[in-house]
């Protein structure tokens, strides 16, 4: 086999693998809006979660509620999300977003009743800590149920989440 033939193949080679690598790569995730309509606690809580794993960071802060988007901008939820460790077990708050088992009971909500304009869902994080020790992190995620419109202009019923109400479980006790 020649330099030449032997060098084409290399290239071929390295040029289709670069473009399986970039194609795989560029692919892009589904949108949010497509599988999440945020109409009952656990659809806005799985859309929360999907926005922030597929950095749809818009989609993850307008499931907030009005009055937890007034406390931070979608800036520095971005950067909480991403930089903030809880001091006491070292868990980055992306990890607690992303990997924490939600826990099918409701501790404050009836499907039954469609008046109850609040929820509430467990959520269980389970790591090892500092000792080598497995731990384990449990803690609600609470949410407002608001009427809004939705883009052909229908009244629907849309489930938040109270970012405020959340936080302030993981504030330390006074």
């Amino acid at each position: 086999m020649s330099r030449q033939t032997w060098a084409m193949r290399r290239y071929s080679f390295l040029l289709l693998s670069s473009v399986w690598i970039l194609g795989g790569c560029c692919a892009t995730l589904p949108r949010p809006e497509k599988y999440f309509d945020l109409q009952t606690p656990m659809n806005a809580v799985r859309g929360f979660v999907y926005g922030v794993e597929s950095e749809e960071w818009e989609f993850a802060y307008n499931s907030l509620t009005p009055e937890s988007r007034e406390q931070f901008s979608e800036t520095k939820m971005y950067f909480a999300i991403l930089l903030y460790k809880d001091p006491k077990t070292s868990v980055g708050l992306y990890d607690l977003i992303t990997k924490s088992e939600l826990n099918r009971g409701f501790l404050d909500w009836d499907p039954l009743n469609p008046n109850r304009l609040s929820a509430s869902l467990m959520c269980q994080y389970d790591y090892i800590n500092e000792r080598g020790i497995e731990d384990t992190i449990l803690f609600e995620i609470y949410l407002k149920k608001r009427n809004s419109t939705d883009k052909d202009g229908a009244e629907i019923d849309r489930w938040e989440i109270d970012l405020m109400r959340t936080a302030a479980t993981f504030a330390p006790e006074a």
